[in-house]
């Protein structure tokens, strides 16, 4: 929210309307132009621009480790409550769990069972904030609160996944004026974080296949 700032002031003649749900939006009937959709970029005849991929990385509290050792292997998660986002696998039942990450860490017989589970990454994420447990969450979604330190990342092994961030809108729209000002706007934002991240390694080759999908 705070970068809407940056495009108020060098826009000053488009106003903004703003919906935060997980429901589809309707174009012709629901008044909206645009939206950032998170799946596999097949919306049908709509003008369509890819914004970024993501991975599943851990993340958690740096509170969650005060006044205990922290941990020195992947395996040593598991002495921890995991928390786990399966907002990703409301779209794809194969995407990457907790399982997956140990697996592709080379931890074999991890206890995954336990845990909260979530069905919004952003409740997830503020249970991680708060110290709940350690998250196996979306890297990009997390990405402010990496820079802020609010959140750390007790390992730097990210599990990719076939979903990303789509910009979506009816063609019409899409050549408007003020749509390629916002999605100019948009795609500056997206490569500036991108520049600013410490960029991780992904692990398709130590995954077995059915666990990985290309975007």
């Amino acid at each position: 929210m705070p970068r809407l700032e940056r495009f108020n002031s060098r826009h000053p003649d488009i106003d903004l309307r703003l919906s935060a749900n997980k429901k589809l939006v309707d174009f012709r009937g629901d008044g909206f132009d645009a939206a950032i959709r998170f799946g596999y970029g097949r919306y049908g005849d709509m003008f369509v621009r890819k914004l970024f991929n993501d991975g599943l990385v851990p993340l958690c509290s740096p509170r969650l480790f005060e006044g205990d050792y922290p941990p020195k292997s992947p395996a040593d998660l598991t002495r921890y409550p995991l928390l786990h986002d399966m907002s990703v696998q409301s779209f794809d039942a194969d995407a990457p769990t907790w399982g997956t990450w140990f697996e592709a860490a080379g931890v074999t017989g991890a206890d995954t069972s336990h845990g909260t589970v979530f069905d919004h990454a952003e409740l997830a994420l503020q249970a991680a904030l708060n110290g709940a447990g350690v998250l196996l969450g979306r890297r990009m979604l997390a990405q402010a609160d990496l820079d802020a330190g609010s959140f750390v990342m007790p390992f730097d092994l990210v599990v990719p996944f076939g979903l990303a961030y789509y910009f979506v809108c009816p063609p019409e729209i899409g050549r408007q004026e003020k749509t390629i000002r916002f999605l100019e706007w948009l795609e500056e934002e997206v490569e500036a974080t991108l520049a600013g991240s410490e960029p991780l390694p992904f692990v398709e080759d130590r995954l077995p296949p059915s666990s990985i999908r290309q975007a």
